[in-house]
């Protein structure tokens, strides 16, 4: 049994975060808020049936998912900014311990662990020593842009002892690693959440990850070739989406309007936008619906296409790609 504050919890119902920074903290955040309003609805529902009755498949399907979570950091400074955050986010007692400096006992207290350290310090974070022993026998869910299932368990184990595939995926004898990539809509719980896994991978890992992870959004697996293309479109264009917003926003301050005023529109606009296109509507009925003969709209179209913004926002995308992938190799 683990003890995370206090109380003694199984591993089984221990989530680490192995590296809690800007993306570890939305997931985990995210999680809590899940869990506070999960938990209000069970207490409304127990409330109006007096308690009584078997639990449904539903409430099955829920045990599974970790109710603890250890945040590991490396720097007291690091470990002020979530203490600080999850004070002013969750004004209530929280299962949550903060661990700076003591990885080996953060992962020994959990069976789940979600990876989140840079890419470029997995290798320095798995060399501590007695670290990658203690991850054996673990499902260990990575973030880690551009770095691939078999890097982390060339990591965790000798390469002779792995059995290795040829579409980048491959099955280790002790650990289950699958590869995840949320992005910081996780917070508010609208995270696109990309999965990769080796075939072979238990259910029971599968059911627990998607749990998680639909906890704070939606899961899509993809095949590993195309995980560095579909890192790029989730999680990099939300900064493209707020670029191309705080354009609007300075036009829209240049035309008279208030700042706030405008970000408030411009947000909303998008959003049905984008509802629009998740019902089914196609982007060129989007464009050809609002853009009218003779109209405003096909005007500032215009500009956008002489300037060739489409073209600039597709080299963006793979550019990104290309730096996603190269991440894990520097």
């Amino acid at each position: 049994m683990a003890e995370t504050d206090g109380h003694h919890v199984s591993p089984s119902k221990v989530l680490t975060i192995l590296g809690c920074g800007t993306l570890g903290s939305a997931i985990l955040y995210g999680l809590l808020a899940s869990a506070a309003e999960e938990k209000t609805q069970n207490d409304s529902k127990n409330g109006l049936a007096n308690g009584h009755g078997p639990p449904t498949p539903e409430d099955e399907e829920k045990v599974d998912k970790p109710t603890h979570f250890i945040a590991c950091v490396r720097t007291a400074k690091s470990a002020t900014r979530l203490k600080t955050e999850l004070a002013a986010q969750f004004p209530y007692p929280v299962p949550v311990k903060i661990s700076q400096g003591d990885n080996i006992h953060a992962v020994q207290a959990a069976s789940n662990i979600i990876l989140g350290c840079q890419p470029q310090d997995l290798e320095n974070c798995l060399s501590e020593p007695g670290l990658t022993r203690t991850l054996h026998d673990k499902l260990i869910i990575s973030i880690l842009a551009g770095v691939t299932i078999l890097q982390i368990e060339d990591l965790l184990h000798p390469p002779s002892n792995n059995i290795h595939s040829k579409n980048g995926i491959s099955a280790s004898p002790t650990t289950t690693i699958i590869r995840a990539m949320p992005n910081t809509s996780s917070l508010i719980r609208h995270s696109t959440t990309l999965l990769t896994y080796h075939p072979a991978t238990p259910p029971p890992h599968l059911h627990l990850t998607h749990s998680i992870f639909c906890t704070i959004g939606t899961c899509t697996p993809i095949p590993p070739a195309l995980f560095d293309a579909c890192t790029a479109l989730c999680g990099s264009t939300p900064a493209f989406f707020a670029l191309f917003i705080d354009g609007l926003l300075d036009g829209a301050v240049a035309l008279g309007l208030k700042r706030s005023e405008a970000k408030r529109m411009a947000a909303e606009t998008m959003r049905g936008a984008a509802e629009g296109l998740l019902r089914g509507e196609g982007v060129e009925g989007v464009r050809e619906k609002v853009a009218t003969p003779g109209g405003s709209t096909i005007q500032g179209l215009l500009v956008l296409e002489r300037e060739g913004v489409r073209g600039l926002i597709a080299d963006a995308l793979a550019m990104a790609a290309g730096a996603a992938g190269g991440l894990g190799r520097k």
